[in-house]
């Protein structure tokens, strides 16, 4: 099925939820407030700070908001040939990475106190969708036979890595890398016949793996299936009932 992208589900739509789109705008206003995020930045991203022109400040929001000047910055880092602006150095690019991270996240209800928003409900309006869909194909996946073994891919944005990170308690509180890629796997376990749930990350930093890498992944996370159907559970939402807690999707 192709779907309309006013039905777009995958990243956190604050475009269709108004309740979402309140949620954000709190958390701006108190970053805008409290620049929490600047005065409790490591001097990395403090210095970035005292770098950044005025004319650069009001074309980005910088440092009200991170994210902007993040995606610019990146973007020039990647092009071998380019210096970045006003002498910024790696370490306050990634300063600066970690800052917008930080300040996605609270849409995600990770760390959002200061929005008023309870934060459990925060990420199920966030990524209630998205879980609701990876659900169905772990369910796909228990319900079909042992020969016949399925796959659902489910492609996306950082932003839709993120959330299902948060939903599963892995989260590392690193912007997910570029082709960042979460599997999960079902699997049956020789010694006593149980299911299981495998999760592997390939943009893993160290605080987040639960075991040793395999490949280009860590595993972040193994469990019963029956617990790991919980996490999913707890934030998956389908359309009407998401609906509805968002105050009436547009």
């Amino acid at each position: 099925e192709t779907a309309h992208a006013s039905r777009e589900t995958l990243t956190p739509s604050t475009k269709r939820c108004p309740r979402l789109t309140r949620h954000w705008a709190r958390c701006r206003a108190a970053l805008r407030s409290t620049r929490r995020h600047v005065d409790a930045g490591p001097p990395a991203f403090r210095r970035l700070v005292a770098k950044v022109p005025a004319d650069a400040r009001a074309t980005f929001g910088f440092p009200a908001t991170a994210v902007p000047l993040k995606d610019a910055l990146i973007a020039l880092d990647s092009l071998a040939a380019e210096e970045l602006p006003w002498g910024v150095t790696q370490d306050e690019l990634g300063a600066l990475d970690d800052a917008a991270a930080a300040e996605v996240a609270l849409l995600l209800g990770v760390g959002s106190g200061d929005g008023g928003a309870d934060e459990a409900e925060a990420l199920r309006l966030a990524a209630g969708p998205l879980c609701r869909d990876v659900l169905a194909g772990l369910d796909a996946a228990v319900a079909a036979p042992a020969s016949e073994p399925t796959l659902t891919l489910l492609s996306g944005h950082d932003t839709t890595v993120k959330p299902l990170l948060v939903a599963l308690g892995v989260y590392d509180h690193k912007w997910p890398p570029f082709c960042a890629c979460v599997v999960v796997e079902v699997l049956r376990r020789r010694r006593d016949d149980q299911l299981v749930c495998r999760v592997l990350y390939d943009g893993a930093t160290s605080p987040a793996p639960a075991a040793a890498p395999e490949g280009p992944f860590y595993v972040v996370l193994e469990e019963t299936y029956e617990a790991f159907r919980g996490r999913l559970a707890a934030v998956a939402l389908d359309a009407d009932a998401w609906g509805e807690l968002c105050g009436g999707a547009l």
